[in-house]
């Protein structure tokens, strides 16, 4: 069988090209673990997002809870109900249960009609209290219409979490006031 020149040109190009691009994969298989290596021993890298979402009659936020554990918070707009839910990392169910009711802790707003709400968290360092660890995050609710915004969070046992005791408790009024003629007092 008679192989002509452009044949064999062709096939040794082929296999030049397959050589190469093993020998160019295997390198980056190995600096791309020594990278790894060297990254993971001298800080490792941890992604922490805290989003919200807002729909015609609920809104969710994420807040960062502890240090590896973030929090789910719910706003029913028609209820009024908001929790905040705590997912326990060692078997992927619900943790921790936190509520309170939004009209029943700001009298000032009234149930009912077209309410305009919006939710958020915020980063905050409370003090431990006891073997109670407070949450990390606030969840801001603010109502447009009447101008009012409340910051609640609250205090669990991160070890009860863990131990597969589901937590039930309130959600605590932190913060409250006005978004509109806001005037502070001289200090």
């Amino acid at each position: 069988m008679k192989v002509n020149i452009t044949a064999k040109r062709l096939l040794l190009s082929a296999v030049s090209a397959t050589v190469l691009m093993t020998a160019l994969l295997v390198i980056g298989v190995v600096l791309g673990a020594q990278i790894a290596t060297k990254s993971d021993s001298q800080s490792p890298m941890k992604l922490m997002a805290e989003t919200a979402a807002r729909g015609k009659n609920v809104s969710m936020a994420t807040g960062m809870v502890d240090q590896d554990m973030e929090g789910l918070y719910i706003l029913d707009h028609l209820s009024g109900n908001l929790q905040c839910w705590l997912i326990n990392l060692r078997n992927n169910e619900i943790g921790g249960i936190f509520r309170t009711n939004i009209f029943e802790a700001l009298p000032a707003l009234k149930q009912g009609g077209d309410l305009d709400f919006v939710l958020t968290t915020g980063f905050v360092n409370f003090q431990n209290r006891g073997n109670q660890i407070p949450a990390r995050s606030i969840a801001y609710v603010a109502e447009g219409k009447s101008g009012g915004v409340a910051g609640f969070s609250f205090q669990f046992s991160k070890a009860a979490i863990q131990r597969g005791q589901v937590q039930e408790g309130a959600l605590e009024l932190i913060v409250e006031g006005p978004i509109r003629d806001l005037q502070l007092r001289d200090q």
